[in-house]
């Protein structure tokens, strides 16, 4: 690219995911769910229903605007037309190329990319942090350095 980086080839969304994804449930209240942020240190995270399809996503925001008008003891799934719909949700299958990837980060403003199967289970996610540390490598960051598994299949 004239642009002065490199999409890497051979490079796919599940040698970068992260499969141990912090993530809310139906059945959580608006309380246990700002406690999972906070306890992880995370800004937001996948909603799951009971076979772990990703059926929506919360934010901090979303949790504060939540408490504020349904109460810390406001169910999750109770409220879930407050949140965005699966249909809204960024999605991308671990098969997808990074250049898909970097091309649905440009297209929308999130941190992060919800990875799901073909019947929309959560499989994992990837964070735009992940996404710069590839093209520009990483940083002296308190976060561990990016580890990209190459796909040796020709295409």
């Amino acid at each position: 690219m004239s642009n002065g980086f490199e999409i890497p080839p051979l490079v796919t969304v599940e040698s970068l995911m992260i499969t141990d994804v912090h993530s809310i449930t139906v059945d959580m209240t608006v309380k246990a769910s700002i406690g999972l942020l906070l306890e992880f240190g995370i800004s937001g995270a996948p909603v799951i229903d009971s076979v772990k399809k990703a059926i929506s996503i919360v934010s901090q925001s979303d949790l504060m605007r939540l408490a504020t008008t349904k109460g810390l003891t406001a169910l999750i799934g109770s409220n879930l037309n407050l949140l965005p719909p699966s249909n809204k949700l960024i999605t991308l299958s671990k098969g997808a190329t990074f250049a898909e990837l970097y091309r649905k980060f440009l297209a929308h403003p999130v941190h992060r990319i919800i990875i799901v199967d073909g019947n929309g289970r959560l499989q994992g996610l990837v964070s735009r942090s992940t996404v710069l540390k590839v093209l520009f490598g990483p940083q002296k960051t308190k976060e561990q350095d990016v580890k990209i598994k190459t796909d040796k299949k020709s295409a």
